[in-house]
């Protein structure tokens, strides 16, 4: 019972903390306008570790306390979707035992930047035409400019976006997750 009361709470501290990092990460993102997003560094790991349903809850309120921080413009909450996406296939690729081995890092990160590309770009298409705000959307302008449709304009920059932002987030979670395999491994 004990045991069981302590994987709650630190299950539950996780989690809160894991909002709170995400959303503070995308807020000085904005802030300091780089082309990324950092909005799901901490689903990823909290799906890692913890799996699917604490990383559900993640997901479901980073993108809502993304819109508290920026004063709730409505850019974020609709990409609560991408981020639940994360959350689901990180969870699975873990769950399958697919988060084992660099290639599986490198299939994970191709995944998840092609379906939230996808999902976002949808998004941004078709409730936004094109346009959120963010620093990525002066790149999205320009290719648009091209004569390239909103859609395969924001589709674009996205993939490219997301492979180094979901990059980045795949590649520190795993470091995390085989060192603690490592630690639990030597406690065994």
């Amino acid at each position: 019972m004990i045991k069981q009361k302590n994987r709650l709470l630190l299950t539950t501290a996780a989690v809160v903390a894991a909002i709170l990092f995400n959303g503070f990460l995308s807020y000085f993102n904005n802030y300091l306008s780089l082309p990324l997003f950092m909005d799901s560094i901490l689903t990823i790991l909290i799906a890692a570790l913890f799996g699917l349903w604490p990383a559900t809850a993640v997901a479901l309120l980073t993108n809502s306390f993304i819109e508290l921080l920026n004063g709730f413009p409505g850019y974020y909450f609709p990409f609560t979707i991408t981020n639940l996406l994360t959350a689901l296939l990180t969870s699975l690729f873990v769950y399958k035992k697919y988060f084992e081995t660099p290639n599986h890092v490198f299939w994970l990160i191709l995944v998840l930047s092609f379906i939230n590309s996808l999902t976002g770009a949808i998004l941004v298409t078709y409730m936004f035409n094109g346009v959120t705000n963010h620093s990525i959307d002066n790149i999205v302008r320009g290719i648009i400019m091209t004569g390239q449709s909103v859609f395969s304009s924001t589709l674009t920059v996205r993939l490219v976006t997301n492979i180094v932002d979901k990059g980045l987030s795949v590649m520190i979670t795993y470091i995390i997750y085989k060192n603690i395999q490592k630690k639990a491994g030597k406690q065994h």
